[in-house]
This record gives structure tokens, sequence and C-alpha cells, in this order.
């Protein structure tokens, strides 16, 4: 396994992104994805980091396409993978192809930014590690499943509280709900009842998806709040 990943790697890094590279990307995702000492095997062949070197140089859409599945087969098999990916910026370069100009010709490289995020989402590890995607910035897909990790778990953890606030998290939460409030309005206001309710997933600038938060990360949000005394909101 270990030999087999460290070969993928090297081979993967000398291609630097060109349209090669697509074949070395998917034969580490496809190592990966068989089970978690594979996965283990990639991370520790340095794998991740050249999935994510791949994925930021890709060529092509194919390219990133295999680059972004594969990280998510890295990541799937929980915090011991997804954690490395994380610390190699995965997550900053999946949410670039994510909403990037590209991933507009290619809906497939978007579906599989998408998908991967969500498993790094999910399994990177502390919050501290997706604190800075709550935010306004972020693209509202993506932020459902943020909010849904706080909303989860900040309960049940003091110290995790305490640094969402000390981080400047709770004030971004703060001005998420005045970005959806204003979006509803707006949209009430020019009589879009759809877009009052809907949440446009497609678009040429999906960051700009509205209303930013759909029903779920709405309830999350205020999920989120609640656990807060109302002075520190």
């Amino acid at each position: 396994e270990a030999g087999a990943a460290a070969s993928l790697t090297d081979s993967l890094s000398l291609e630097k992104g060109g349209k090669r590279a697509a074949l070395a990307a998917q034969t580490l995702g496809f190592l990966a994805d068989y089970k978690p000492s594979t996965a283990a095997a990639v991370c520790g062949a340095d794998g991740g980091r050249a999935l994510v070197r791949c994925l930021e140089r890709a060529e092509t859409g194919d390219v990133a396409a295999a680059a972004a599945w594969a990280l998510g087969c890295v990541a799937r098999h929980g915090t011991n993978t997804a954690s490395v990916l994380a610390k190699n910026g995965a997550i900053r370069a999946l949410l670039s192809c994510y909403a990037g100009v590209r991933a507009d010709r290619h809906l497939t490289l978007r579906e599989k930014a998408k998908a991967s995020l969500k498993a790094l989402i999910k399994k990177c590890g502390g919050l501290e590690t997706i604190d800075a995607l709550v935010s306004a910035e972020t693209p509202g897909p993506i932020l459902r499943h943020v909010l849904a990790e706080f909303a989860e778990r900040l309960g049940k953890d003091v110290a995790a509280k305490r640094a969402f606030v000390t981080s400047g998290g709770l004030m971004r939460l703060q001005g998420v709900l005045r970005a959806h409030e204003k979006d509803v309005a707006d949209a009430a206001a020019k009589g879009d009842v759809a877009a009052v309710t809907s949440f446009t997933t497609s678009s040429a600038a999906i960051g700009l998806s509205r209303p930013l938060l759909d029903e779920r990360a709405l309830r999350d949000a205020k999920k989120i709040n609640s656990v807060f005394p109302p002075d520190v909101v």
C-alpha cells in the first residue's frame, strides 16, 4: 500500500497539473477509497498535499475534477485523514474551485468539489478548522454544512464556544443572519415569492446564490445563537 501510494504521488507531482495528471489523481483516489489504511497510506506518502497542488495547478476541468474527487476519497474515512488534508490547504483549494469561473463551464468539477468539501467539513476534526467558513462570503450551499456542524457540536463544548466568540465567529454569524434577512427583504420587496423560499445553486456567480441560507441552514444558525447568552449575541 505504501509503495503504491508513494509511486502514484511521485507521478502526480511530476505532472504538475498537466492533462496526464488526471489518471494519477484518479488512481490515488481509488486507492484511498478502498479502506482507511490505504487512505492513511496516501496521506503518509504526502499524496494529500500532491492532490491539493494538482487541484490548484490543474490545466483542465477534467484534471481538477479528478483531484477534487480524490480528495473526497481520502477525507471520507475520518478525522485522521481529513485533518491532514485540511492542514494541507484542501478546504481553501476546493472552495476556490467550487466558486470559480472554471466550474461554471464544468459542472462535474463543482459537484466533485462540493462533495469533497462536505466530507472535509464533517470529518476534519476541531471546529476551529472550519471557523473561518462561518461567513457571509462563503457560498450558501457550503455554508449550510458548516452551520450544521457547529449546530450539532458547539453546545456540547465549552472551550469551542469560547473559541468561537474570541475568533470573531459569533460576530460573523450575525453578519450571515443579517445578509440572509436582507436577501429575503429584497426578494419580498420585488414580489419574488419563490426567491424568498427557494435556494439557487446554479449560477455564474455561485458565491452570490440567494437567499444565503436555506431553511435548514437558517434553523442551524439560530440554534448556534441560542447557546450563547443574549448579552453576548
